[in-house]
Order: structure tokens, then C-alpha cells, then sequence
């Protein structure tokens, strides 16, 4: 089946393989990730990637994770009340952990993605029960020790970038062997935007048994969207077995991103990117 997740496969494969790595896969320095509860971190070292992505119109998917700052194989949950919560001008949402994900990711989503929306993502923190208690595993912590830990990182913003349409290739367009596929949108004016390519390739198309999926991708420009690309078809096809005689589906997203200002309260690590992203289909006969 044609994955078709809204949120990029850049995303998802940073993710993947940040786990993976902690899991062991990743060479002999790897090791097994530790999940630490976010009442036993400094609010600067909480290490915050938040990523605000605009799938359409209509259409906006939050996602956050946390880490120790001091220690990168260490993923954050939160606990004890803390939470993450997103807003915009007219509307707000706390996000939910998604269950199934190997690093703790906490998610949302809005029903805007127009151009210029401000999303405001806050790490909202809570104090202990009991200030004379011990908190902490053989610690005692006092008022004063409270004053910085606690700090609520509540400013940071990101406005999302213009829209788009993909205008070339049209969707399930057909290409053969040794053939260019040319990809052309509308070209974002302004300056500091990171434009990238992302695809999936799905071969054979229709054979669920025997189907192998092969992501790329490529940053097409760092500092200006030139608004057109082209690569071999063979690139978006690289991993694949091509000497069959099968057709193949391939998924390509444009991702636009721009990059936000984070609270100054959080490990400097931190980051926020807000991103329109779109997507189109074509199929590959050999």
C-alpha cells in the first residue's frame, strides 16, 4: 500500500532513525534509550523539536519531542501536569503522545494552514506537590532551586510559510525508463526558506506481497525556492529492481520551510520549523 502519512518522510526518517540507533541498530556505540520523566529536567536542558507542518489550506499537523539537552540518548515524556500546548489566533489545542511512536512524540492538529498563521508552541511546567519534599531521587529541593526549573517555555512562534500547488507532474502521469521528471510549483519570493524534495517509491505497484518501499530525498535549495526541479525518473527509483517488468508508484513532496524563535528559556539545541507541504503521484512503466 502507498504510505501516505501527511507529515514529511524526512520527518519520519530522522525519527526512525534516531530510534533505531538508540535501539542498537545504529554501530557499536549505540545503546538502548532511556525515557526519562520531564519532572526530572531543567527546563534548559529540555531540548524541544516542534515542527508545524501545512499539508493544505485546511490543514495543519503539530508534532513535538523533547529531549535531554545534556545527554542525546536520553527522549522525554512528560509527566507530573506538565504538558505541550499549540495556539493560534482563534483557536488552541493540547497535544496528545502518540502511542504507537518509539520516541515519545506528542501531536495535534488545526483546521488552517494559511499563509502568515503564527502557531505559538508552549511547554507549560508545573511545581511539585510539596517544595520541602523530595522531588528528586535523593535530592531536597527547596523554593529557591525551584525558581528556574519550573520555567515555562511558552514563546515559541513560527508563521507558516506561503502556499503552493505542484503544477508539473500532473498526478498519475506516466514515465518510462531514462526519462526526466521535471517538478515546478510556485516560487516563494522571499529569502530564508529551505526548500527540499522528498519521495517514495513503491515497487511493484499492485503486489502487496512483494512490495518494497525506498524513501529519498534531496535539499534543493537553502536559501531561495527556485520553484522548478529535475531529476532521472532512476533517481526516484534507486534501490529498486528494475529489471522487472512490474509499474511502480512514486509519491513526491515539496516541503517549504522556514525556521521560528524559541524561548530563550529552553537548551539552545532547540528548535521550531514551520513547513507547507505538498504532494503528487506519478507511476513508473518499465
Amino acid at each position: 500500500m502507498l504510505f501516505q502519512k501527511t507529515i514529511s518522510f524526512g520527518w519520519r526518517a530522522s525519527v526512525l532513525t534516531a530510534a533505531l540507533a538508540m535501539l542498537g541498530c545504529g554501530g557499536e556505540n549505540s545503546d538502548v534509550p532511556e525515557h526519562q520523566g520531564s519532572s526530572d529536567t531543567d527546563t534548559s536542558n529540555l531540548e524541544v523539536h516542534m515542527r508545524v507542518t501545512a499539508v493544505s489550506d485546511n490543514s495543519t499537523h503539530i508534532e513535538v519531542q523533547l529531549f535531554d539537552s545534556t545527554d542525546p540518548h536520553t527522549a522525554i515524556y512528560l509527566e507530573d501536569g506538565d504538558s505541550v500546548e499549540v495556539s493560534t489566533a482563534v483557536d488552541s489545542t493540547e497535544l496528545t503522545r502518540e502511542t504507537t511512536a518509539l520516541i515519545p512524540t506528542y501531536e495535534g492538529t488545526f483546521s488552517t494552514g494559511a499563509t502568515g498563521t503564527l502557531f505559538t508552541v508552549s511547554v507549560s511546567r508545573t511545581s511539585p506537590p510539596n517544595l520541602d519534599s523530595s522531588w528528586f531521587p535523593g535530592e531536597i529541593v527547596g523554593a529557591p532551586e525551584l525558581d528556574n526549573y519550573y520555567v515555562s517555555a511558552d514563546s515559541n512562534m513560527v508563521r507558516l510559510p506561503e502556499t503552493f500547488t505542484i503544477d508539473t507532474p500532473s498526478a498519475n502521469e506516466i514515465f518510462l525508463p531514462n526519462s526526466d521528471v521535471t517538478i515546478s510549483w510556485a516560487r516563494y519570493t522571499a529569502s530564508a526558506v529551505v526548500t527540499l524534495l522528498e519521495w517514495q517509491s513503491t515497487c511493484p505497484e499492485f503486489d502487496d506481497d512483494f512490495q518494497q518501499e525506498i524513501s529519498g530525498a534531496r535539499t534543493i535549495s537553502a536559501l531561495t525556492d527556485p520553484g522548478t526541479f529535475t531529476l532521472p525518473i532512476e533517481t526516484l527509483l534507486e534501490g529498486q529492481d528494475l529489471t522487472k517488468s512490474d509499474p511502480c508508484r512514486i509519491r513526491i513532496e515539496v516541503i517549504r520551510e522556514v525556521n521560528g524563535t524559541v524561548d530563550a528559556s529552553l537548551a539552545s539545541t532547540s528548535y521550531i520549523v514551520g513547513a507547507q507541504q505538498r504532494a503528487v503521484s506519478i507511476r513508473y512503466f518499465p
